[in-house]
């Protein structure tokens, strides 16, 4: 339980180019989910036959999603920091999760805060980072 406390928090996105300061996420959210698709076509042909074409998965693909529900929350100086890096044109981002993952080479997709209802000076938010590098420094399994 104690492993488990001492991770909270732990999520930062730092600026690659320009190098800058990272951002430490206040909590971590309620939903961290990585999607990594295969690479693959299937193709079907005359009589029946079936041609199934897999390039496997391309670190490439990935897609992380965070989503802080309703009761995990940002504070503004933090809002504003996340806002500040997707905004930027061809902002590049390093990914780091607190489980020992590390995504060298990212952009940040979507960030969208919300307000929270009723409490003024936090934010819900949902953020979408694809990752670009090759190959990311580890993945926890």
């Amino acid at each position: 339980m104690a492993d488990l406390l001492a991770k909270l928090g732990l999520i930062t996105i730092t600026p690659v180019s320009p190098a800058g300061s990272g951002v430490q996420l206040d909590t971590d959210p309620e939903t961290y989910k990585t999607e990594w698709p295969r690479r693959q076509s299937i193709h079907e042909g005359i009589d029946g036959a079936v041609t199934k074409q897999d390039f496997g998965r391309i670190t490439k693909d990935i897609t992380i999603m965070l989503d802080s529900g309703p009761n995990q929350w940002l504070n503004k100086s933090t809002v504003k920091a996340l806002e500040a890096l997707s905004v930027v044109k061809r902002q590049l981002v390093k990914f780091e999760d607190g489980e020992g993952n590390v995504y060298n080479t990212c952009t940040i997709e979507d960030f969208s805060p919300n307000q929270a209802k009723g409490m003024r000076g936090l934010y819900t938010y949902t953020l979408v980072l694809r990752c670009l590098d090759a190959s990311p420094t580890r993945l926890s399994g």
